[in-house]
């Protein structure tokens, strides 16, 4: 899930929707000024309705500073006092607020948030760990000034966390979530009713995927087909204001598969014409807008990842921005969709540095 690259988406016939090349469209690559061109990079990730993007950039000596896009191309980058090892925001609210985590210099990591002025609020939850890994990430924020995330505390176990406007912070946990290292309530993303959905890895170190309310009712859910062994198992990676939810699932041989989830709870599955079918290849499926728009990649036979949209009505449009690398680990990241269906993200070229990319459709 998108947590799994933030600490660095989730019925037993799959739907296999049409797929079709790419249709007219606009893809706008960057980078931002004083990004390194031979390592590192840029990297697009929250984007709002007013196609503001947010991410981080590494400049010449390795350093992650944060970066705002504005859809007229003009850049802001900023730093936390105190990140000594990195700046990154992960999201973004209509009304220009980014959220995200900063690295200190023992590793650990702390949440800050934005406002579009530039003032910058930084927190920590209550029992996160002050290690290397350990601390608070804040991944996402909604309408509200709600900002959704998780800690890791001093044994290296996951906990949610909701953070309100005020500064009120709620932590919670799955029930039948595991307590080892590396185990434990992983919350993401948030809508703008409070709804949060993620994941929960069990005893068994197997994903589960899971929906908080606002009121904190937590319904839990699999998809069939999920695989039940080891880092198997469902995740659930995005949320629209209908209570629609996007994400994938690993099957028992670690493939991945997209799957939609209704409010009601019904679950549908596909896949990329085109995804492989080994080990930790197939279809991820990591934002939903309120057309039930999802967008994602899929990783092909070779290791290269390609961007996706799939339609509400299942038809499925792949892409990829110019100059993109064709080895494994490179190709596209589609990281996040907004209303109109614009996407943020980034692709790493033939020399496997990043660069940031505005798809319009």
């Amino acid at each position: 899930m998108k947590s799994t690259i933030v600490s660095g988406l989730l019925s037993a016939l799959l739907f296999l929707a049409v797929a079709s090349s790419s249709p007219a469209q606009t893809i706008t690559t960057f980078d931002v000024p004083g990004a390194s061109t031979t390592a590192g990079g840029t990297a697009g990730y929250g984007l709002n309705s007013s196609e503001l993007i947010v991410g981080a950039y590494a400049d010449t000596s390795g350093k992650a500073h944060a970066y705002q896009r504005t859809s007229g191309a003009k850049f802001t980058t900023f730093n936390v006092t105190g990140a000594t090892q990195g700046t990154y925001p992960f999201g973004v609210n209509n009304s220009g607020l980014s959220v995200g985590y900063y690295v200190d210099t023992a590793g650990a990591r702390h949440g800050f948030s934005r406002s579009s002025a530039g003032k910058i609020t930084t927190f920590n939850v209550s029992g996160a760990g002050t290690g290397n890994g350990q601390g608070t990430y804040a991944l996402a924020v909604n309408t509200a000034g709600t900002i959704s995330g998780f800690y890791i505390d001093t044994a290296g176990v996951h906990h949610g966390f909701l953070r309100s406007a005020s500064g009120t912070i709620t932590t919670f946990n799955v029930t039948g979530a595991g307590t080892a290292i590396g185990q434990g309530t992983t919350a993401g993303p948030i809508n703008t009713s409070g709804q949060i959905v993620g994941a929960y890895q069990d005893s068994a170190s197997v994903y589960h995927g899971f929906s908080r309310s606002s009121t904190g009712t937590i319904t839990t859910f699999n998809v069939t087909g999920a695989g039940t062994g080891s880092t198997q198992g469902t995740e659930a990676d995005a949320v629209n204001d209908s209570g629609v939810i996007a994400g994938y699932y690993f099957d028992s041989n670690k493939v991945a598969h997209g799957f939609q989830r209704s409010a009601s709870g019904s679950i549908t599955t596909f896949n990329v014409a085109g995804a492989g079918t080994a080990k930790n290849q197939g279809t991820s499926s990591f934002g939903i807008n309120s057309a039930g728009t999802i967008a994602g990649n899929y990783t092909d036979s070779a290791n290269v990842s390609h961007g996706f949209v799939r339609t509400s009505s299942g038809t499925i449009t792949t892409f990829d921005p110019p100059g993109v690398g064709s080895k494994s680990g490179q190709g596209t990241v589609a990281f996040a969709i907004n209303s109109a269906g614009d996407i943020s993200g980034y692709y790493f070229d033939s020399i496997s540095v990043a660069h940031g990319f505005l798809y319009v459709p």
